[in-house]
């Protein structure tokens, strides 16, 4: 997990973590709301960006193609958004209880279970159909 103070402390540490794993890393160009730059493994390539807004950092990695740097960047990007997310949902379930009484607070959990369950459910479905689907 990357904790960095702003967009340029967060590209030096993803070059560190790059570096370390093998890869070339072209100093950064600075884009609206935020930088990017190319990361160089053997003779593939991808660019990256970060933005940084008044939300925070944010990476994007929607012009990774090569999986073999998606898979480094997977490593830890992928907590940063869980644990993100587990925060936003922590706060909307505090605020949400404190301003409703209890026979909306009995609603409001049976909503939230019926989400869960949704989402476990889509979750398994795909685990169990991706491996048939070719493309």
């Amino acid at each position: 997990m990357i904790n960095a103070s702003d967009k340029f402390d967060y590209y030096a540490q993803l070059k560190r973590i790059f570096t370390s794993k093998g890869f070339s890393v072209n100093p950064y160009r600075e884009i609206d709301y935020g930088i990017q730059f190319l990361v160089f493994l053997d003779d593939d390539d991808a660019l990256i960006r970060v933005y940084e807004s008044k939300k925070g950092i944010k990476l994007d990695l929607s012009q990774v193609k090569n999986e073999s740097i998606r898979a480094v960047l997977d490593e830890f990007a992928e907590p940063v958004k869980t644990k993100q997310v587990k925060i936003n949902l922590m706060i909307l379930l505090k605020k949400l209880f404190i301003s409703i009484d209890k026979k909306r607070q009995l609603n409001a959990i049976f909503l939230i279970f019926a989400m869960t369950v949704s989402s476990i459910t889509e979750l398994i479905s795909i685990a169990l159909f991706a491996p048939f689907i070719s493309i």
